[in-house]
């Protein structure tokens, strides 16, 4: 580790050596309070490793990295979707993906030396024959050491410098994701038994506020009136400008209800 000469607490003594560490600790706090849903982090930080001891006095090599996490089950809850748990595929799809929109070819090789990933089931990123990043999941013991015992949990990390050295030139541009947290409603309705769950679900992503909405529930029988059948879909809000309070998230909430009952007849199942 590099030690600095002045830190301004013991706390902060050394420079990190790697984000593998800050990233689980975010994924763990995060896992407490996901209500069950898949999570997906990733964090662009810079790390800093030592010079051999003949170079001890130079400043240390300052690398920008790219890291990322997945983690629980692979869709949201969802009477559709067949569950399972995000792993190695996922996070390997998630590169593949990103190295197809960057117009950069990458291999994934094989690799079993890695203290915090699984032998069996870890590959190098090779790009024009120079190692990039690693991809993998996380070892038992590791997850043991924060708290994410029984988890599977899917890692990438990338040498953002090496990628951009080895890649060609190409040019893209990016729109930048909102900072704010998301805010979950549940809601049970009432439909004619002729009514889509597309139809519904096109009124209700129709609000400004709705970043995606997902059916979890369908029933008909009793309780539920003839001709008609109960939906229950999760409805997920967020804006790019600020945190959502509860109210303003009821306030989207009767405005969505208010226009499903006009366009559909759909209602609120009491």
């Amino acid at each position: 580790p590099v030690r600095i000469s002045n830190p301004m607490s013991a706390d902060f003594e050394y420079l990190r050596t790697s984000l593998r560490g800050s990233v689980l600790t975010t994924l763990a706090y995060n896992r407490r309070s996901s209500q069950g849903e898949g999570i997906r982090i990733f964090e662009v930080g810079k790390v800093f490793l030592a010079k051999d001891e003949a170079k001890e006095r130079e400043l240390p090599d300052e690398r920008e990295i790219l890291i990322g996490v997945l983690s629980g089950p692979r869709f949201p809850t969802s009477w559709t979707a067949p569950q399972g748990e995000l792993g190695l595929f996922d996070a390997k799809g998630v590169l593949e993906g990103l190295f197809r929109s960057l117009g950069v070819q990458v291999d994934f090789v094989r690799f079993t030396e890695d203290a915090v990933l699984e032998s069996s089931r870890t590959a190098r990123l090779v790009c024009n024959g120079s190692l990039v990043g690693v991809v993998g999941e996380v070892n038992l013991d590791v997850l043991g050491r924060f708290g994410l015992d029984g988890s599977v949990v899917a890692m990438f990390e990338m040498d953002l410098e090496s990628l951009r050295q080895a890649s060609p030139a190409v040019q893209r541009k990016y729109q930048g994701t909102t900072r704010f947290p998301e805010s979950y409603r549940d809601l049970a309705l009432i439909a004619a038994a002729d009514t889509t769950s597309a139809q519904i679900e096109t009124i209700i992503n129709r609000h400004n506020m709705v970043v995606r909405s997902v059916p979890f529930d369908v029933y008909s029988g009793k309780g539920v009136p003839e001709g008609k059948k109960s939906i229950a879909y999760r409805l997920v809000f967020q804006s790019d400008r600020e945190t959502l309070t509860s109210e303003q998230v009821d306030k989207f909430q009767g405005d969505i209800l208010r226009q499903l009952e006009r366009e559909l007849g759909v209602e609120l199942r009491g």
